[in-house]
């Protein structure tokens, strides 16, 4: 099935008219049990309030990740991203799914083909693209392993080991294997199921008694006479399995452990050096910034660590002081979450069950006391209903409002303690540098031990190049602990104001809770076992292994770590911890304890088949049927209230990369813990690998969540635990070897007794002894096969019942367990240990790569003509890097939330009739263009300045303004193309381009308002700084700061443009396009003409655009165009290439407009020497109406 799905998949097509014929999912018709649900053909619901065919398209653009093609290669869209516009036709073509059956080369890995085939993965994280990698070279070894391992299975299936009676064509007896899926009892079964397994054969395996003859022996376990027992009188027998061990088992299971073992070490290697290539072919932010973890409660000021850092290493490009005020943005994302979960049951409507009174609404939208009287008049709840309601029962919008009145005076509580403070307090601050040079410079003076920090010692010099000993390395007195910063994306703003102390304190608490889980459901199975449900029992470990990653993940949620890495490894630990418990070491615990002589029996080896089995099937399809989910996509919507509810059940599911490799140790784990039992394992895991390769696959690509990008690290963890899967597997091996055959007595040891004597003894059951008749009988020594209990671990001599090739066995497993022991802890555990030490006492490990230059080879990432060999900069247009501006993902809100003041970064300027009342005229255009009154300028004579903040707010203001007819001469420019200067007006509010954040803003996207109104999801509809109930405070004290001092150069970003636009029309069109050597040489005024009409003749996608932010042509159906042209800049800026730049590049060289530059070059100066001005008033950053 899923073979055929990613085979139907839509995918690249050859021409260009083919490929604009794709849209994002061609969903068709109204499935028809909507229409039986009161669904029209149209899509709309039976309440005629959302739209089903609407609601899917959102999910198709928003939920399902798309790309577009760069020559062969996919670039993936952000959600809700179009594609780029082609120049010639002036079609946007749409972003392609991604196909599922098909490979890429996006990161530069072609030469790991086909090992890393699915290089394009990495546009989803270097962690993804290597959790699918190494599902194929694991499951591909595996495949090799059990192929290996066949030599050990014909012995098991021999006449030597079984008898023959594992083979049901052999000896006419047949037990067949029991293990759904493979095979129901009573409709079908596999014959013989059970051949080439360590299964010794007896009476009750279903052999028949008919077979069975006194003194013979046809099966291979037998009632023997006791030596040690005949001699005391006593009358107990003893268990006799004629399956010897042989030496094969061993050599065999050695050779595939050594494989194994090579493999892991290969692995570690081509792995390492992937990522390490990956990393230094992509110039990101975290390799050109530093964290300082411990800033003083009053260095929150951005331009003082800017001149502190770029006095000592060099430039500074930014500076974000992050601020403690995590509590605080975490309950305002939930007081959106919960306004908005209100307006999509329908509070407003008052025909609904659920209405609230408008007046009440007010309240709770802007944040004033909720008066109780008002929810008695549209909700008469009984006392029993307002009894089961405090039990959290029968919960309603009434309900959903005293929580949301609770949560509003929270919020203003914490925001009044914060401001009496004087503010938020300085959590971490992040300095990015021009250059990667002064990041390893700032590490290597600035990184000191984290106890060095603490007591503020400065670093010893002997760690300091002597170029560098004389810097000062205290800011304001204190010794600074400075790191190497992770990705923006990978911070957890929310919890920035968590000491690391209660972190542990914290995580060690849910991971006490989470080990009584496995404890209970260890108990269960532990029932089950020993109730004799094998079967039972290990589908109740594999429906245990798709539970407790939602139990985790929940107890995990509650442990507040600074990063998504760090999140996602205390996941996994917990995730590996309870599978590895459920799934193998519960069972064996109990067996070893209870039962060690049952190993070789026919009930333990189904068992073991069962977990395997069920690994393969159940675990896969449970997640892949949970993730489609159907009853929200087929049924849910037509009872949907509104239009927003009607689009989050086509939302993704959520899903954790910790997860995933959690269920692949797990899979490695149970094989290579049974292998020696079952030499089939290694086929199981192989087929339970290849379920979750395309199981993983096509949710990915079709129906999960997009999810933070993960980096290596958490590969790393995994080999590490494939490592310790290899120390448990010899240990265990060790052990099953060492118990060989599984029964009580010593097979070296036997006498000859009395015939009579024995039946004087024993009487009749002397009938039953093996080789004993009424003149003599055969005893043996008894021997304890079980060793954990008699305290033997690894180190052990050799027992008296051992055959020759047990004892060679055992010694070669010691030997090779501890040599793997010692190799492993160097390897892993000894380098990571030496690390943490070294980061308590000296700091930051010191990188000893080269940094990146620009590459003289022009096929290759980052080249740039006559900068050959030179640095790459941060604020190279090449750069593509996002910095650290504070963002939460709220659960129940579709967008990630940003959590600081957004810059006005353009303005729309028109002229309307001269008002009566210019504050009623402004309140009527907030009303109308979506802004915060603050934010509009209106002159007596009729002239509007609209400030916006984004290309989407922007050109939805800009085309509300031209569809009134009213309004004239209606322009959108830049606003602030320059970044602030420290003494310039509002120096002290935050400033960045919208390059820099981390997703992108379409107006064509809808999210919901506080008032329950549909409308664009720009970035300043989703900030929570804007929510009204903030407006009472100085906002800016309690939020974070970022500040970008350095823009791109502007030539570098057109030049970059054109690079990408040939790429572009190389894979569209299959023609070769000229790709510019190097940025383009200014261009003068009186030259712009000619260009144009030389581009005009030639027939290029060069398209001519006056007046600039011009609305979009019919040809675009009114979407936003991926790149716009520029806005007019100041003559110095254009020019020089020392200004600021637009938010996206410009197609080719554009006409400039006239006007008289020389004031908008004075602007800039005149800034620069006024005094900055006090705070911001608390009402300037107004919510809008709508």
């Amino acid at each position: 099935f899923l073979c055929l799905a990613a085979k139907a998949s839509p995918v690249a097509v050859g021409t260009m008219a083919e490929r604009e014929s794709i849209t994002a999912v061609d969903f068709g018709s109204v499935p028809w049990i909507m229409r039986k649900l009161g669904v029209t053909d149209s899509g709309m619901t039976k309440t005629d309030t959302a739209n089903i065919l609407e609601a899917r398209d959102f999910g198709s653009k928003v939920c399902i990740p798309r790309a577009e093609r760069v020559g062969n290669n996919l670039r993936r869209l952000e959600p809700g991203e179009d594609g780029t516009i082609n120049e010639i036709t002036k079609q946007k073509v749409v972003g392609e799914l991604y196909p599922i059956w098909g490979t890429g080369d996006v990161l530069g890995l072609s030469q790991f083909d086909p090992l890393f085939g699915n290089a394009w993965l990495g546009e989803f994280g270097l962690g993804v693209s290597l959790y699918f990698s190494t599902l194929q070279l694991v499951g591909m070894l595996l495949f090799l392993l059990g192929l290996i391992n066949l030599n050990v299975a014909s012995y098991f299936n021999s006449d030597e080991y079984s008898g023959g009676y594992q083979d049901p064509n052999q000896n006419g007896y047949d037990v067949p294997l029991n293990a759904f899926p493979l095979s129901v009892p009573g409709l079908w079964e596999i014959s013989g199921g059970y051949r080439g397994t360590a299964w010794c054969p007896t009476k009750e395996d279903g052999l028949g008694s008919a077979g069975y003859k006194y003194g013979q022996g046809d099966t291979r376990e037998e009632t023997v006479a006791w030596k040690a027992g005949f001699d005391a009188g006593s009358k107990e027998t003893l268990s006799y399995r004629d399956c010897p061990f042989n030496q094969k088992q061993a050599n065999t299971d050695l050779f595939t452990t050594i494989i194994f073992f090579l493999f892991i070490m290969a692995l570690e290697k081509v792995q390492g050096e992937v990522a390490e290539a990956i990393d230094e072919a992509m110039q990101t932010a975290q390799d050109y910034t530093i964290e300082v973890e411990d800033p003083g409660e009053n260095d929150k000021d951005p331009w003082e660590w800017k001149n502190f850092f770029e006095e000592k290493f060099g430039p500074v490009t930014a500076v974000t002081v992050g601020v403690k005020n995590g509590r605080l943005i975490k309950i305002l994302g939930e007081r959106k979450a919960m306004l908005r979960s209100l307006n999509m049951i329908g509070w407003t409507n008052d025909k609904d069950d659920d209405f609230i009174a408008e007046e009440a609404r007010t309240q709770l939208i802007n944040g004033d006391k909720l008066d109780e009287g008002l929810l008695q008049q549209t909700h008469e709840v009984p006392g029993w209903k307002q009894t089961l309601q405090g039990f959290g029962l029968l919960q309603d919008s009434a309900c959903a409002c005293r929580k949301l009145d609770k949560l509003n005076q929270e919020i203003k509580e914490n925001c009044r303690k914060k401001v009496e403070a004087g503010g938020a307090e300085p959590a971490r601050v992040y300095v990015t540098f021009e250059l990667e040079q002064s990041q390893r410079d700032c590490l290597e003076v600035m990184s000191v031990g984290s106890i060095l920090a603490l007591l503020d010692i400065k670093k010893p010099d002997m760690f300091v190049k002597d170029a560098h000993k004389d810097i000062e390395k205290e800011f304001k007195g204190n010794v600074l602990m400075v790191t190497q910063a992770p990705e923006p994306e990978d911070l957890l703003w929310e919890n920035m104001d968590v000491e690391p102390i209660m972190v542990f304190a914290l995580s060690m608490l849910y991971t006490t809770i989470g080990a009584c889980i496995v404890m209970v459901l260890g108990g269960i199975v532990i029932g089950l076992t020993f109730a004799g449900q094998t079967a039972l029992a290990g589908y109740t470990i594999a429906f245990s292994n798709s539970a407790l990653p939602t139990i985790m993940k929940t107890l995990n949620s509650f442990e507040p770590h600074p990063t998504v890495t760090q999140q996602q490894g205390s996941l996994l630990f917990k995730l590996v911890l309870a599978r590895w418990t459920i799934s193998a070491i519960v069972v064996y615990a109990v067996t070893c304890i209870r039962e060690f002589d049952s190993w070789a029996t026919q009930p333990k080896i189904a068992g073991i088949m069962n977990i395997m089995i069920a690994d393969i099937f159940v675990s896969p399809m449970i997640r892949f049927f949970t993730g489609l989910k159907l009853p929200q996509r087929f049924i849910l919507p037509a009872f949907a209230k509104t239009q927003e509810s009607a689009n989050m059940l086509y939302t993704g599911s959520p899903w954790q990369l910790a997860e995933r490799f959690s269920d692949m140790t797990k899979t490695l784990f149970i094989c290579f813990f049974y292998s020696s039992l079952v030499p089939y394992a290694y086929f199981f895991a192989c087929g339970a690998l290849f379920m979750n390769y395309w199981c993983d696959k096509y949710m990915l690509l079709r129906r999960w969540q997009y999810a933070p990008k993960i980096d290596a690290d958490i590969v790393k963890t995994t080999r590490m635990h494939m490592a310790l899967i290899l120390i448990v597997h010899n240990i265990i091996t060790l052990h099953f070897f060492a118990g060989w055959p599984f029964d009580e007595v010593n097979h070296e040891n036997k006498y000859d007794i009395d015939g009579a004597e024995a039946v004087d003894n024993y009487g009749a059951t002397a009938r039953n002894f093996t080789d004993c008749d009424l003149d003599s009988c055969t005893a043996y020594n008894a021997a304890e096969k079980e060793l954990w209990g008699r305290g033997l671990f690894i180190v052990f001599s050799s027992r008296g019942y051992f055959n020759k090739d047990q004892e060679t066995a055992v010694f070669m497993y010691q030997t090779m367990t501890i040599i793997m022991v010692v190799i492993i802890c160097v390897i892993y555990f000894g380098r990571s240990n030496f690390n943490e030490v070294f980061k308590l006492f000296v700091g930051v490990p010191q990188d000893t790569t080269d940094v990146a230059r620009r590459p003289a080879d022009p096929e290759k990432e980052y080249f740039m003509k006559g900068e050959e060999g030179q640095s790459i900069k941060s604020t190279a247009s090449d750069v593509d890097w996002n910095a650290y501006i504070p963002e939460i993902n709220v659960p129940g809100l579709q967008f990630t939330q940003l959590a600081t003041r957004l810059p006005e970064w353009h303005k729309i300027t028109f002229t309307m009739q001269p008002p009566q009342d210019i504050e009623a005229a402004r309140e009527m255009l907030g009303k109308e263009l979506y802004l915060a009154t603050k934010k509009i300028t209106i002159s007596e004579d009729g002239d509007v300045v609209a400030e916006t903040c984004g290309t989407a707010e922007a050109q939805i203001v800009e085309a509300k303004a031209l569809a009134n007819g009213t309004y004239t001469n209606v322009k959108l420019e830049f606003n602030d193309v320059l970044p602030k200067k420290e003494k310039a007006k509002d120096s002290e509010k935050a400033w960045f381009t919208e390059n820099n954040l981390s997703w992108t803003a379409n107006k064509h996207l809808k999210c919901l308002n506080a008032y329950g109104d549909a409308v664009p999801a720009t970035y300043r509809q989703n900030s929570l700084y804007y929510d009204p109930i903030l407006s009472e405070f100085t906002k800016h004290m309690l939020f974070s700061r970022c500040m970008v001092f350095i823009a791109p150069d502007r030539q570098e970003v057109e030049h970059m443009h054109e690079v990408r636009k040939s790429e572009m029309m190389n894979g569209f069109m299959g023609t070769t396009s000229d790709i510019p050597d190097g940025p383009p040489a200014p261009v003068e005024e009186a030259q712009v003409d000619d260009v144009n009409l030389q581009f005009a003749e030639e027939g290029t996608s060069s398209v001519e655009m006056s007046p600039p932010f011009a609305p979009p042509s019919p040809a675009f159906d009114g979407g936003i165009p991926d790149v716009m042209p520029p806005p007019p800049p100041a003559a110095a800026s254009f020019d020089g290439g020392d200004g600021g730049i637009p938010d996206a590049p410009p197609p080719a060289p554009v006409r400039r407009p006239s006007g008289n530059y020389a004031e908008e070059e004075e602007a800039p100066v005149e800034e620069e020497e006024a005094p900055a001005e006090e705070e911001e008033a608390p009402a300037e950053e107004e919510e809008a109406p709508a």
